[in-house]
């Protein structure tokens, strides 16, 4: 037998061809609930597939969103990574969208990266597209947008630096978060503070909103780096291990996310170095294995999941190509999650 048709699925369910492409296709109000359970269960006994390429030329839409992502995350072999792609698949789904996963690497020359996306996306017609990447050259990543902004392609960026002027967006507050995670630990009556990230030429707002908590509360502080994104635990102990050899006191760290934490905290541990006792542990991002610890730790929440579903809705938002709000923000609440590493 040959490919199964719509008029093969109609026929065995005793309906007309239009009957059954309404219940195919879930189009609501137009047939009966009977009608739709029976032309379904022909379609399944016959092993229909519906055609989407012809779908798509009828409606002119792809049913598709893209996902890009910086190498530089999936480098990080971060699981907030996989929250919120799993987030991003979920929300398609939702919308009947399929959902494409591409990576980009990080950008040196934001018009030649434009151009060499601008194929991807005649190549695969999606209907939109969902940026996730990083700001280290600043410049360059905002010609990249101008030039797709230009081109009338839908998108929108979830922004790690805070809000974009010029291009829709979804973002976190990290300014702030950092600075509630600063008062918290001052709060425990730690001597001195620490912040334990990478070490970029631009400044994120992790790191901006610790120094202002520090100079706002008159606190000793100061930023600790390390410079591998693809780091392990001997790599964060080899950044820490002076600082906490030499301490005075009890000294805390605010890690850029809670992998580095867990790092940190496995590392004290094997030196008999007592957290939150000697030293003090914060995370940044909540992943599910921050709570099983030892001791558990104390984080930043991010709503990554929920990101993935701003962002969708968004997308989802477009009446038609380049129909976007420009200053379009849409601004997240992450929330402190206080265990027993401070």
């Amino acid at each position: 037998m040959g490919r199964v048709t719509i008029k093969d699925v109609a026929n065995d369910a005793g309906v007309s061809i239009t009957t059954a492409s309404f219940a195919i296709n879930n189009r609501t109000g137009r047939i009966s609930k009977a009608a739709k359970e029976k032309v379904l269960a022909s379609a399944e006994r016959l092993g229909y597939v519906p055609n989407i390429n012809a779908r798509n030329l009828r409606t002119n839409n792809s049913n598709t969103y893209m996902l890009v992502y910086d190498e530089g995350y999936l480098l990080e072999r971060n699981a907030s990574t996989l929250q919120f792609v799993a987030g991003a698949v979920k929300y398609s789904a939702r919308r009947e969208k399929d959902l494409l996963l591409r990576t980009i690497p990080r950008i040196t020359n934001g018009v030649q990266a434009a151009e060499e996306f601008m194929r991807i996306w005649n190549a695969k017609h999606v209907d939109g597209v969902i940026f996730q990447i990083g700001e280290e050259n600043r410049e360059e990543t905002y010609k990249f947008y101008e030039y797709l902004s230009d081109k009338k392609i839908n998108f929108v960026v979830i922004s790690p630096n805070g809000k974009l002027d010029d291009f829709p967006s979804v973002y976190i507050d990290d300014h702030q978060l950092m600075e509630e995670a600063i008062s918290y630990i001052y709060s425990k009556g730690y001597q001195y503070v620490y912040h334990l990230t990478r070490k970029t030429e631009l400044k994120f707002e992790k790191e901006i909103g610790f120094l202002n908590a520090v100079q706002m509360l008159r606190l000793q502080g100061e930023c600790v780096y390390y410079n591998s994104e693809r780091r392990n635990e001997e790599d964060i102990w080899n950044a820490v291990e002076e600082t906490v050899m030499n301490r005075q006191g009890r000294i805390a760290f605010a890690c850029w996310n809670d992998v580095d934490a867990i790092y940190l905290l496995k590392a004290l541990h094997k030196h008999n170095i007592s957290v939150p006792g000697e030293v003090g542990v914060m995370g940044f991002d909540d992943i599910p294995a921050s709570e099983y610890t030892t001791p558990p730790l104390t984080t930043v929440r991010q709503p990554f999941e929920e990101m993935a579903f701003k962002a969708i809705e968004v997308l989802s938002s477009y009446t038609s190509v380049g129909a976007y709000n420009k200053m379009l923000g849409v601004r997240m609440r992450g929330n402190l999650i206080i265990r027993e590493s401070v």
